[in-house]
């Protein structure tokens, strides 16, 4: 069993589901009105396009990708899923470093019980299918004598392509008269061989052929699929005849595997029995019949062995799927026993020894709790921002369409960890600010609103210049409303920065990053939405001020046991993270 990266398994077009397919029509308990204009054929703003086959059911083709799928996607989940293995082709296509031709389209089959996606790529300029990785003919089921074998059966698998799906793009070049070409010469052939030609056909259902197409207009909607069909036709019997090769099947006369296979015995000897004046010219005629069938059927019998084989194999294949998962109940059934019983010893052992342990909490004195030491968090706190780094770099890399991906998942990793690298400078699309958002200002910059990775509301930090805020100072006795914001004390951000970056406490305000703006540069941080000290203790005069300084204290302990020095306390740089009387925490 051969393995693929993401779950994306070759197939071929003969393999297609189309015909397999076990929905049935429910009826709905309303049928809402709506009128013949507002029949859905695009979703996305036309990114995805609805298409109906000449046989009746619908495929979508979307237009940028240039990928075909014939599941409904007017069911969202299922749009979701046919989606994300869009995505992971894109993925695949990128790491392998593939170009794909002006005229090649994806087809992709999702199979929900196995949770796999089966795909294969068609070029319409070279009439051949492909595949992203390398694969061979044995997975494939394809029985290939040479190159031109090979070629054969893959021509073949083309047209098979597009017979299923006609109508979102025109034939190959000269494809329509190439036909005409191959049933003149196939009529021809038969009126003119005595010994009878190769083609798939008898020369009256050819002229039926010619006709049909010389007769129907070349913008009617059904001529795609009608070439396509003869032409599956004509590509059925070429690999059966080694169309090609040096060895190829000339007239019906000629042997496909050997004598044997072209003129059994017991034919042979009922003919020479039966008619032994006339039993050479019988036995040609039985041989020709005899040889046409096997053209004719053994294609289709190999292609419906190879159907039962792959059937056996998916059934196998999620049965054990489901023993798997089986196993992995039980296992995690046991897992949750141990726990319970475990819990159940140590509680039953707790208040066995209940007074025991009261007496002794008592009888020593209680040890002040400090954080733990930053070396002992910051390995997997390292770990984490690696991985993150490594997503991030792929997002950075990546093109428009697939970075909302990228973000979206950056952006649950924030939400339950709230870590981010923090050693690279914040792009235009992870941070964008508010101007009109002045959150405050203090003795050393002033702040402003923003959005992180689209939905995190966060404040930007903008240190002033000392060199101005001097001047201001000297030249008013006070400093001016609107002092002059200049980015040039580069060292002492930078320094802050180093400190504050490798800080980790509960009432910290966490560092996310910098953000460059021209000749400004801002530390990013969480956007505390109750304000600072003094705004909140004004909204809730009632609150334990004592409480919110036995916070500030602890997160002061935290930074000068780290030998930092904070330099700036005040009620207005204190912002609050939630409401008081709920969480009680403050950074």
């Amino acid at each position: 069993m051969m393995s693929f990266p993401g779950d994306l398994c070759p197939m071929v077009p003969a393999w297609s589901q189309r015909y397999n397919t076990n929905s049935q029509i429910k009826a709905p308990d309303a049928l809402p009105f709506v009128f013949a204009h507002e029949s859905i054929t695009s979703l996305d703003g036309g990114l995805w396009t609805r298409f109906i086959h000449p046989e009746g059911n619908i495929y979508w083709y979307h237009t940028v990708w240039r990928i075909l799928v014939n599941a409904d996607l007017m069911q969202p989940d299922i749009k979701v899923e046919v989606e994300n293995w869009c995505f992971q082709v894109g993925a695949l296509i990128k790491d392998q470093g593939i170009k794909l031709p002006s005229s090649a389209e994806i087809v992709l089959e999702p199979d929900p019980a196995s949770k796999t996606c089966n795909y294969y790529v068609a070029s319409r300029e070279e009439r051949t299918v492909g595949w992203l990785t390398e694969c061979s003919t044995d997975y494939l089921h394809l029985q290939v004598h040479s190159e031109a074998h090979l070629k054969s059966q893959l021509e073949y698998q083309f047209w098979k392509h597009v017979e299923d799906f006609p109508m979102h793009a025109p034939l190959p070049p000269r494809s329509a008269e190439e036909l005409l070409s191959e049933l003149a010469f196939s009529i021809a052939e038969d009126l003119t061989t005595p010994r009878g030609s190769t083609a798939f056909s008898t020369p009256a259902q050819n002229q039926t052929f010619y006709e049909l197409l010389n007769s129907q207009p070349k913008d009617a909607p059904t001529r795609t699929w009608l070439v396509a069909r003869i032409w599956l036709q004509i590509a059925h019997a070429r690999p059966l005849n080694h169309y090609g090769e040096h060895h190829a099947r000339l007239d019906r006369t000629s042997s496909l595997e050997g004598s044997a296979s072209a003129s059994p015995a017991w034919m042979s000897l009922i003919s020479r029995t039966l008619l032994p004046a006339q039993s050479e010219r019988y036995t040609q005629k039985i041989r020709d019949i005899w040889g046409a069938s096997v053209v004719r059927n053994k294609a289709a019998t190999a292609a419906a062995r190879a159907a039962a084989r792959r059937d056996i194999a998916r059934r196998v294949a999620i049965q054990q799927l489901r023993m798997e998962r089986a196993e992995r109940h039980n296992l995690f059934a046991i897992f949750i026993c141990l726990v319970m019983r475990i819990s159940m010893i140590i509680l039953c052992y707790l208040f066995s020894h209940w007074g025991a342990l009261t007496n002794f909490s008592k009888s020593n004195v209680k040890a002040k709790k400090r954080p733990l030491p930053l070396r002992l968090l910051k390995n997997p706190i390292i770990r984490i921002s690696n991985m993150i780094a490594r997503m991030r770099k792929r997002m950075l890399d990546s093109e428009p369409l697939l970075r909302g991906h990228y973000m979206e998942e950056l952006a649950r990793v924030w939400e339950h960890t709230k870590i981010y690298p923090r050693n690279d400078i914040l792009s235009s699309f992870e941070v964008s600010i508010d101007p009109d958002n002045n959150i405050g200002r203090g003795g050393y910059g002033m702040c402003i609103g923003g959005t992180f990775l689209g939905r995190f509301p966060v404040a930007l930090k903008l240190l002033w210049d000392p060199k101005e805020i001097e001047s201001d100072e000297c030249s008013n006795g006070q400093r001016s409303g609107t002092p002059t914001v200049v980015d040039h004390g580069k060292r002492r951000l930078y320094r802050e920065v180093e400190i504050w970056k490798d800080l980790n406490h509960t009432r910290i305000l966490p560092f996310i990053g910098l953000y460059v703006e021209g000749d400004k540069t801002y530390m990013v941080s969480p956007y505390m939405q109750n304000g600072n000290a003094r705004e909140y203790a004004r909204k809730h005069p009632g609150m334990n001020c004592l409480r919110i300084l036995l916070q500030v204290a602890e997160g002061l302990e935290y930074l000068h046991g780290l030998n930092a020095v904070h330099g700036d306390i005040c009620a207005s740089s204190r912002p609050v993270k939630s409401h008081f009387p709920k969480s009680r925490q403050m950074s």
